[in-house]
């Protein structure tokens, strides 16, 4: 049976809807110490790191026509790759209740003026950058379930890298300017302010509903990578369950921990594999479970995880310097295992 492809409208489509999100615009007002110039700056930077990443990944996948989970089995083997759909699905869940918090918060505005955090006071630009970063990296383990039915897969990848971080950017850009002239950081207590009417508060609602669907049916895919047995509509749902649980008991909207753990699981993870496809031209899983590729990925974690907690970044962030690092040595460790 031949495979439906993807046109590339609608492949830009899904991912100018998932940028538009509270989540980003949030992030956003937490630039704001940085002013308008020194802040622009930071997001465009991150953006630009994270969304060559995310090039990356999509085009792996549109090559070789996978989903995100089974090219990730082409450096950490076919079980190796359970590992990392397990953190995806975990990091998936968190972006549920996420997003279902702040459609809760958004609809607020409509029954009151809640009070409102203030901006917080400082923030380094390596920080910023990072925090930039990590957003387009929150979906490299998805990416490729959208470019894999691609007929012209750079064609299809760069319009999705572009649709995303262009639209991201807008977003960001978005946060920091209501912070700047609000001077505060809570999306439904900028949104009153700024007298956003209930059609506004509408479609709003309808972006986040969106942007909920998307990380719950892309936790179904990979924990379906894992138990295949598991089907993914079931999944999707018990995602969405467990995200309005999480919403309602945990201050989801403090998540820039979350950010920066998502930056030490997948930017190492991305070194690997961008090492193995591009420079040892590796397009084939071989392993059950590639013991070098996980070994070179744990190092990178650990020393994104080291210099996070000793409170050294470098201007570009950490995300960077950590996929550098970890992009040569999983070349150097690979041809002397070889």
């Amino acid at each position: 049976m031949q495979t439906k492809k993807s046109s590339n409208l609608a492949i830009a489509l899904i991912w100018f809807t998932a940028a538009i999100s509270m989540a980003e615009i949030l992030t956003g007002t937490w630039f704001a110490p940085l002013g308008w110039q020194k802040g622009l700056i930071a997001m465009v930077v991150g953006h630009f790191i994270g969304g060559s990443m995310f090039f990356c990944a999509g085009y792996i996948g549109a090559r070789t026509q996978k989903s995100a989970m089974q090219t990730v089995q082409i450096s950490f083997g076919e079980k190796g790759s359970g590992l990392f759909s397990l953190l995806n699905a975990m990091q998936l869940m968190g972006w549920t209740a996420v997003m279902i918090y702040m459609g809760a918060d958004v609809i607020s505005i409509l029954n009151q003026t809640p009070d409102a955090m203030d901006v917080a006071q400082n923030i380094k630009f390596g920080t910023a950058v990072e925090m930039a970063a990590v957003m387009p990296l929150s979906w490299l383990p998805v990416v490729s379930d959208h470019t894999k039915n691609s007929e012209t897969p750079f064609k299809t990848t760069a319009l999705s890298m572009l649709t995303y971080t262009a639209t991201s950017c807008w977003m960001y850009a978005l946060g920091l300017g209501a912070a700047l002239v609000t001077g505060k950081s809570e999306i439904s207590q900028i949104l009153s302010l700024a007298g956003v009417s209930v059609i506004g508060v509408l479609i709003v609602i309808a972006s986040t509903m969106i942007n909920t669907a998307l990380p719950a049916y892309s936790t179904g895919m990979s924990l379906n990578n894992i138990f295949p047995q598991l089907k993914v509509t079931p999944i999707s749902i018990l995602t969405v369950i467990v995200g309005i649980i999480l919403a309602s008991t945990l201050p989801v909207t403090e998540y820039e921990h979350f950010l920066f753990f998502i930056g030490s699981v997948f930017a190492p993870m991305i070194a690997v594999l961008i090492a193995d496809f591009f420079v040892l031209k590796q397009h084939d899983v071989r392993k059950s479970v590639d013991s070098v590729g996980l070994g070179v990925w744990f190092v990178g974690f650990v020393l994104y995880r080291f210099l996070m907690a000793k409170g050294w970044e470098s201007d570009l962030g950490l995300t960077f310097p950590v996929i550098i690092i970890t992009f040569i040595l999983a070349i150097l460790v690979r041809k002397i295992a070889k």
